[in-house]
C-alpha cells in the first residue's frame, strides 16, 4: 500500500533544518531518521530512496549519496522533482560541475530548474540566459520574472567586463565547496553580488559553525588558490563563506 503523505511529509520536515544548516544533525538524529527512511522505502521505494540519499549527505557519504539519488531517478523515470533533489545534493556536496550539468540538462528538457543555484555554482551567463528567457515568454508586467532578470543579469556583465569565462568560475566554486565538504560541512547556498565592478560569491554554510572556524576555514581556502597563477581572484571575484541562510536551499517533498 502507498506511504501515508503525512507520513512522508513529516520525515522531510525533519530533516529540513538540518539540511539548511539551522540545527547539526546528531548520530542519533540520523539513525531514527534512517530506520524512518527505511520503513518508508519499503512501501515506496522512490521516496525512500529519495530520503536515504539526503540523510547520506548529511552522513557525508557522497559515494551513498550518488548510488541512493541515482537508484531513485531510475526508479521514478526521471521525475523532476527527484532530479531537483539530487542537484541540490550537488551542490551540498560542492559537486558544482556536475550541478550546472544535471541543471541544463533538465532546463534542456524543458523543465523548471532553480537559476538561484546556478548562480551560487558559478554560472552566471547560464542563470541569466534561462532568467531572461522566461521574462520574455511572459508579460513585461510579470513583476516576478522581472524582478528575477534584475537579480542577476549586472553579474554576467560584470564577469563579461574583467573577461573571465564561466567555466573558470563553476570550477573554482567547485574548489572552494568540495573544500567546505572536506571540512565535514555542506553547503546551503550561494549568493552572489557586485561591489565597485567585482564580483563576490558568497557561499553559505551551516548556522552552528563557529565564527572563528568559518574565519580559519577562509584563511586555509584561501591559500588553496595562492599557488594558482590564473586564480579568479586576481580578476575581480572573491569566493567568501558565511554562516547565513537568506535564501534556503530547499529540498522538495
Amino acid at each position: 500500500m502507498p506511504v501515508p503523505a503525512l507520513k512522508t511529509r513529516s520525515i522531510f520536515q525533519q530533516i529540513q533544518p538540518l539540511w539548511q544548516g539551522e540545527s547539526q544533525a546528531t548520530q542519533m538524529d540520523l539513525a531514527l531518521l534512517s530506520r524512518e527512511a527505511a520503513s518508508i522505502k519499503s512501501k515506496d521505494i522512490v521516496q525512500g530512496l529519495v530520503l536515504e540519499g539526503l540523510l547520506a549527505v548529511l552522513s557525508h557519504n557522497a559515494d551513498i549519496a550518488h548510488q541512493k539519488f541515482k537508484g531513485a531517478i531510475s526508479a521514478s523515470g526521471g521525475s523532476h522533482e527527484v532530479r531537483n533533489n539530487y542537484i541540490n545534493a550537488l551542490f551540498s556536496m560542492g559537486e558544482m560541475q556536475r550541478c550546472v550539468q544535471e541543471a541544463m540538462e533538465l532546463h534542456a528538457s524543458g523543465l523548471t530548474i532553480d537559476t538561484n543555484m546556478l548562480m551560487g555554482a558559478g554560472a552566471y551567463a547560464k542563470a541569466n540566459e534561462i532568467n531572461n528567457s522566461a521574462y520574455h515568454a511572459h508579460s513585461s508586467e510579470d513583476t516576478y520574472h522581472a524582478e528575477k532578470v534584475m537579480k542577476t543579469q549586472n553579474t554576467p556583465s560584470v564577469q563579461e567586463t574583467l573577461g573571465i569565462g564561466c567555466d573558470r568560475i563553476i570550477n573554482a566554486v567547485t574548489r572552494a565547496g568540495k573544500f567546505v565538504w572536506s571540512k565535514g560541512f555542506h553547503l546551503i547556498g550561494g549568493v552572489v553580488g557586485t561591489v565597485d565592478g567585482e564580483i563576490l560569491h558568497t557561499l553559505l554554510v551551516p548556522q552552528f559553525i563557529d565564527d572563528q572556524i568559518i574565519i580559519e576555514m577562509e584563511w586555509e581556502m584561501d591559500n588553496l588558490f595562492v599557488e594558482d597563477a590564473e586564480r579568479i581572484q586576481l580578476h575581480g571575484i572573491f569566493i567568501e563563506l558565511l554562516a547565513s541562510v537568506p535564501e534556503k536551499n530547499q529540498i522538495v517533498a
